[in-house]
């Protein structure tokens, strides 16, 4: 069986890109399906015995996939409390999987996509910034700019430069005097070394003639500066 890759046509002949099309919902529909659940693989490695004090607190697949959304969430959150938070990210992922209208799907939806984004798994963190997007439309739009934004930073750190450009270029020019738009994109590209491109950024966020009450300009200037240093060094 031909394996089809995430830039590659969608094998459903939409004409989209596979990773804009059902690659988002096959992932997360394999992800409700799995039979063993990350407590249940840490169980078996505590039993191993590692020196480290065991975690007493366990939860099955099964158990998971009994509770209700909101169960499923304040599982998620004992977790993170545990210091397990790729526990409770997958099931994150199951309950947005269903997005039921009684849970904060957008919330979810930011804290998946920054988890990857931090993990440096940006491959699964677009998937879900793209299924964000959608979601978002859906309910009016109101996360727009921010998932946008989002998405064009995931896609320069992923490598993908120029389309990560033109979504800050668009987002500029629909909202020419919101300079977060500048730093973001600033910020992504010296993340991922390319200081030249966001120097042109800095500059021009600086030099825009806009209220700036949560003075980022001077976090601008830091990144400036900093570029600066690198490059006497």
């Amino acid at each position: 069986m031909k394996v089809v890759k995430a830039n590659e046509p969608c094998p459903c002949g939409s004409g989209a890109r596979f990773r804009d099309c059902c690659l988002p919902k096959m992932m997360m529909m394999g992800m409700a399906q799995q039979q063993e659940h990350p407590s249940q693989r840490r169980q078996g490695q505590n039993k191993e015995g590692n020196g480290k004090k065991e975690d007493t607190f366990a939860v099955t697949r099964d158990d998971i996939m009994k509770a209700s959304s909101q169960e499923k969430l304040a599982i998620a959150e004992k977790l993170i409390s545990r210091n397990r938070e790729d526990e409770a990210i997958e099931i994150f992922e199951i309950v947005l999987y269903k997005k039921e209208e009684d849970i904060d799907n957008i919330d979810l939806f930011f804290r998946v996509i920054n988890y990857y984004k931090r993990t440096g798994n940006y491959e699964r963190a677009l998937l879900f910034c793209n299924e964000l997007i959608k979601y978002d439309g859906q309910k009016g739009g109101k996360f727009s700019q921010e998932a946008l934004g989002l998405k064009g930073e995931l896609l320069i750190n992923s490598g993908d430069l120029q389309e990560g450009k033109n979504i800050f270029l668009e987002l500029i020019e629909k909202y020419p005097d919101n300079l977060w738009n500048y730093y973001n994109v600033s910020n992504a590209l010296v993340e991922s070394g390319f200081t030249s491109e966001a120097t042109e950024y800095i500059e021009k966020g600086i030099a825009l003639n806009a209220a700036d009450p949560e003075k980022v300009k001077v976090l601008l200037r830091r990144i400036l500066s900093k570029i600066k240093s690198t490059g006497e060094e």
